[in-house]
């Protein structure tokens, strides 16, 4: 296991995490420090309670938004997909259903 540690809010935390995942929680720590950062503008002097609450309301809002802007997958792209998953389970690679000629 390796050790991770972040600064989140002006605190250091010492985190353990699989080897080799070490950048990518050092980037969510960052993603994390600068919503922290963005709350504690936006609100000022408030409880370390208060100023997790609104971090991951922040995070929760972006997230949110991101999902909004994804496009939906229309009915074709639903179609092919189950079409893809039943040539996988049936082992056909030609797009075939078994006993089609």
């Amino acid at each position: 296991m390796a050790e991770v540690n972040l600064e989140i809010a002006g605190r250091s935390y010492m985190l353990t995490c699989r080897d080799g995942e070490e950048d990518h929680l050092i980037k969510l720590g960052k993603l994390v420090d600068a919503k922290a950062k963005d709350a504690g503008r936006a609100i000022g002097n408030m409880t370390e309670n208060r100023h997790l609450l609104v971090t991951a309301l922040l995070l929760a809002d972006s997230l949110s938004e991101d999902q909004k802007r994804a496009p939906a997958p229309d009915a074709a792209s639903a179609d092919d997909t189950e079409a893809c998953r039943r040539d996988r389970a049936t082992g056909r690679t030609d797009g075939k259903a078994l006993g089609d000629a």
